[in-house]
């Protein structure tokens, strides 16, 4: 089937007798393009135009190249990358009431379990924490995210396959009000393919204001801080790569002399750059004539180059919500210790990653769930206890669950199983302090302190066992659940 017949049958764009598209579905259509049908209408800025910052006249766009080989969008994009993933997809049956348990689905063969089976083996190439650190790293960098679903004969969804955003298009027709995306091209290899808007799972990053059929870049707004950064690190791998100093002119120190002029400069230039440079850098340099040397720029001390690239880095983390210590850059190292990294990790989660998953979850709920279950019958979320940056420690857990424990809140199984330690059927009991009183609605606090020394009086041995407290010296007493 001819492109031209496949757009036309997915997004339900008329063809005249000659197999061209017809002039009033798409807005004026060149000749050039209705003979190879491999080009259509779309929104002018739909290829993402070039767009210049604010007050300057330099393309920092074209400039920069790829943003997503800059070291410091690598460091903050990574973490993202390898964190995402740790808290699983996990999908909840909505309770018809609030009194109802919640009903977690396990992964299964049919109905929304199978979704998550796909989740974390979406194809017989590799796992789903490979696909979701693929697209995390691809949202972050262009602001887009695309799965591809296979379906078998009968139209069931059997696989998932990240497609680069760099090779996927949204196409529409301008002029149909009740088309927002028509259908999808994957262009590969020079051959390109097209896809409904069904098969597609589109993730996005916000909408971007000139295309709203497309996320934003976050790094549309940092391209001047990248091109610094990156003319920070050129400049010293520079000085390093020339003469390690920075540059000078070597000049005779006596031209009225015999010896008062170079024989050849250019031989006396590399002369001076190999002791200076490579593996000779710091042998001494004797001249057979008088030169005078003078330093041609300033100093990277001068420069002050370490606190020039603090600047990008500190941009980019804010702007990601990464802090700049989580990532491993410098602007952060100088500050950090063990106690305000793990407070650091927690808030990097929190504002970079949980975000993230919220809206994901939404996005999985609209654009795949539906092809396992009727999407109102459940939720869909991620697992953030699982995820190591929103684990408690050890002192933590155990302080919270014996407070919980000692006030009857949790039962003693609860809280050892809490703590890791091995629960017997004996500790399916509550502690409930003495001094405690349960007040029903209604009720005053003499009627339930006398019914509480009625039901003690009944239920107490008149004497109290060597290894059981008295209830006299405010210990606690324990009440079975059973």
């Amino acid at each position: 089937m001819s492109l031209r017949r496949r757009v036309a049958d997915i997004a339900n764009v008329p063809l005249n007798a000659a197999g061209h598209f017809v002039q009033s579905a798409f807005s004026p259509v060149s000749s050039a393009m209705q003979t190879n049908g491999m080009r259509y209408y779309r929104s002018q800025y739909a290829g993402g135009i070039s767009r210049l910052m604010n007050r300057t006249r330099y393309d920092y766009k074209t400039l920069v190249g790829d943003p997503s080989t800059n070291s410091a969008v690598v460091a903050v994009v990574g973490w993202m990358a390898r964190n995402f993933p740790e808290a699983p997809v996990r999908i909840a049956r909505v309770p018809t009431n609030n009194h109802d348990p919640v009903e977690w689905i396990a992964p299964r063969a049919t109905g929304p379990g199978r979704m998550l089976q796909l989740l974390e083996r979406p194809n017989p190439w590799y796992s789903g924490v490979l696909q979701w650190t693929a697209t995390i790293a691809d949202m972050e960098n262009t602001g887009n995210g695309y799965w591809l679903k296979v379906r078998n004969p009968m139209g069931r969804v059997e696989q998932l396959w990240w497609l680069p955003s760099w090779m996927t298009e949204p196409r529409w027709d301008e002029r149909r009000a009740d088309q927002f995306i028509g259908w999808y091209e994957y262009t590969v290899d020079g051959q390109t393919w097209i896809y409904k808007p069904e098969d597609i799972v589109h993730f996005r990053v916000g909408l971007d204001k000139l295309n709203v059929r497309k996320g934003l870049s976050p790094l549309a707004s940092l391209y001047r801080e990248i091109f610094t950064d990156d003319e920070a690190a050129n400049m010293t791998a520079s000085l390093m790569r020339n003469i390690g100093v920075p540059g000078v002119v070597l000049s005779p120190a006596n031209t009225t002399g015999p010896t008062g002029r170079f024989k050849d400069p250019e031989e006396m230039k590399e002369t001076f750059m190999s002791k200076f440079s490579g593996d000779k850098s710091g042998e001494p340099f004797v001249s057979s004539v008088p030169v005078d040397l003078k330093v041609a720029s300033w100093s990277p001390n001068e420069m002050n180059l370490r606190d020039l690239r603090k600047i990008p880095e500190e941009r980019i983390s804010a702007v990601y919500g990464v802090a700049a210590i989580v990532a491993g850059l410098g602007a952060g190292l100088d500050r950090s210790t063990f106690n305000n990294f793990s407070e650091a990790r927690k808030a990097a989660y929190q504002e970079a990653i949980i975000p993230k998953h919220r809206m994901m979850s939404a996005e999985l709920e609209i654009q795949l769930l539906d092809e396992f279950a009727v999407i109102d019958d459940y939720d869909v979320s991620f697992d953030w206890a699982q995820a190591t940056a929103m684990q408690e420690n050890t002192a933590d857990v155990w302080r919270r669950s014996q407070e919980a424990a000692t006030k009857g809140l949790i039962m003693r199984s609860d809280f050892k199983r809490a703590v890791g330690m091995p629960v017997s059927p004996d500790d399916d009991v509550y502690v409930a302090p003495n001094n405690f009183l349960w007040i029903k609605p209604g009720k005053t606090p003499q009627d339930e302190a006398q019914k509480a020394a009625k039901a003690e009086s009944l239920l107490l041995p008149a004497t109290v066992p060597d290894n059981k407290p008295s209830n006299g010296n405010g210990a606690y007493r324990e009440v079975s659940v059973r």
